[in-house]
């Protein structure tokens, strides 16, 4: 019998990946290493790159 938390599991992980993509369309996005680079500095961590 299946667990019934896996279909709640799913069902959370589609709605998380289609909000994504929405925000994808929305233009709601930040090139990856500019969203490091801003994460490393608020938390004060030092990169290779600087």
């Amino acid at each position: 019998m299946p667990d019934p938390c896996d279909c709640t599991d799913r069902e959370e992980t589609v709605d998380a990946i289609r909000q994504g993509l929405a925000d994808v369309d929305a233009g709601r996005v930040k090139p990856a290493r500019e969203a490091l680079k801003a994460l490393a500095e608020e938390y004060g961590i030092t990169t290779a790159s600087g």
